[in-house]
């Protein structure tokens, strides 16, 4: 009934049906255009979550790479200079002397020989009858590089020279021998280390390991004196054979900047005769305390 009296309305008034008509379509126009709006809204909201979100995972993993290269092993170069020989534990002869007595059997032998002026004399000049020697502590500058195995342990390597001297005097029956000798080593130490305690900027740590050293150069000048001869002989002392050791040390360290910090090892050395026959004080002073003192580069 309502409907027919509303369709007769509009039959019977063309002009109000037709702003009405407008009017719902305006309204359907606004729906669609607020649906479209609402859906723009919703895709910036989420470009810009997806942005945060790139720009929040980027900075994560710049953050986990830079707390990677802060955490990971640093190689470290160590640069050092070390006075070795502080002190030791002289094996054959020392300083004070050395000299023959008549329980000797080559002195005990001497009435016998007498019988043979020629084998005598040869005893007389081979053999002195009086003998020092002292060897000079060695000197020795290095540069080595650590390379950490993990956040304790690691490694150390590098090279090393090593210059000592030593004087020889020999009293002969009929002659009387001083000579100087100088030997210059280079060597390879090989170490592992082992980081005990760390706090702000102090470390403390040990250290064992070995090394080879090998004779470069050597020179021996010795005087010569007798009752009608003064000379002074200049040889050229060579050694096939190297000269093993082992060592070990106790060091600290005390950080003055970030890349770089002084420290010190005291230590002990034990070396190894290698059969060459010269006489230092590798040979004589096998077991040698020693304190390297130097500097760090690197964090």
């Amino acid at each position: 009934m309502i409907t027919e009296e509303y369709k007769a309305k509009n039959a019977s008034n063309p002009q109000s049906a037709s702003v009405e008509n407008n009017t719902v379509e305006t309204k359907d126009a606004n729906t669609v255009v607020e649906i479209e709006t609402r859906k723009a809204a919703e895709q910036q909201r989420t470009s810009a979550n997806q942005s945060q979100n790139s720009y929040k995972d980027h900075w994560d993993s710049s953050d986990r790479l830079l707390a990677y290269n802060n955490e990971r092993p640093h190689h470290t170069i160590h640069v050092g200079a070390y006075y070795q020989g502080v002190g030791g534990l002289q094996r054959n002869g020392n300083s004070n002397g050395q000299v023959m007595t008549m329980s000797d059997p080559m002195v005990a032998s001497v009435p016998v020989l007498y019988a043979y002026p020629s084998l005598l004399n040869k005893v007389l000049q081979e053999t002195p009858m009086h003998s020092e020697k002292h060897h000079h502590l060695p000197v020795r500058a290095g540069l080595s590089v650590s390379i950490p195995l993990n956040g304790q342990w690691g490694v150390t390597t590098g090279l090393t020279y090593s210059t000592m001297s030593s004087d020889f005097e020999d009293l002969y029956a009929n002659h009387c021998e001083s000579s100087t000798q100088r030997l210059h080593y280079l060597g390879i130490p090989v170490s592992i280390h082992y980081n005990i305690w760390q706090q702000s900027k102090v470390k403390v740590y040990a250290s064992a390991g070995g090394e080879i050293e090998k004779l470069i150069y050597g020179k021996k000048k010795t005087h010569y004196a007798d009752m009608t001869t003064n000379e002074t002989i200049t040889t050229t002392i060579s050694e096939h054979r190297p000269v093993l050791s082992t060592h070990v040390h106790a060091g600290i360290s005390y950080s003055l900047l970030p890349s770089l910090s002084l420290f010190a090892e005291p230590g002990l050395a034990y070396y190894f005769k290698n059969g060459s026959g010269v006489k230092s004080a590798y040979t004589d002073k096998q077991l040698l305390f020693n304190v390297n003192v130097g500097v760090r580069f690197g964090k």
